[in-house]
């Protein structure tokens, strides 16, 4: 990305000389002297142009709050929760950093305090997990 400052200069260079010799000049493609000179024309300035941020499927907050709830979830389960697709879920538990290694381990030590039991059994489990 290149500056305002220089986007101005290489378009009042412009003025007066080829577009060829302006982009030796400054060291830029014939691509962004078009691009900024549209710019200028549409715009009447040389800002960049906000990008349109897509809406997110995954709700941090909310893909937080259902992997707790639903600890056994698969992506594909996630995924149709969220009406999105198995490679965003994946996508989105890797932005809240929620592995699917965590998610086993929340998992067993949920069915550790749930059934103290077999709780020798889980932990030989959990020895050749990890």
């Amino acid at each position: 990305m290149y500056s305002k400052d220089l986007r101005e200069r290489a378009i009042e260079y412009l003025q007066t000389h080829s577009r060829k010799e302006t982009c030796q000049v400054f060291k830029i493609s014939e691509t962004c002297i078009k691009e900024w000179t549209k710019l200028q024309n549409e715009t009447g300035s040389f800002d960049r142009r906000p990008h349109n941020k897509a809406i997110t499927r995954f709700p941090s907050d909310k893909l937080a709050k259902f992997v707790k709830e639903n600890p056994l979830a698969s992506l594909d389960e996630i995924a149709a929760h969220f009406n999105g697709a198995r490679s965003g879920a994946c996508d989105a538990l890797k932005r809240i950093k929620v592995s699917q290694k965590k998610r086993l381990l929340y998992m067993l030590k949920e069915m550790m305090e749930k059934e103290p039991t077999s709780t020798l059994n889980l932990h030989r489990l959990m020895r050749k997990l990890l």
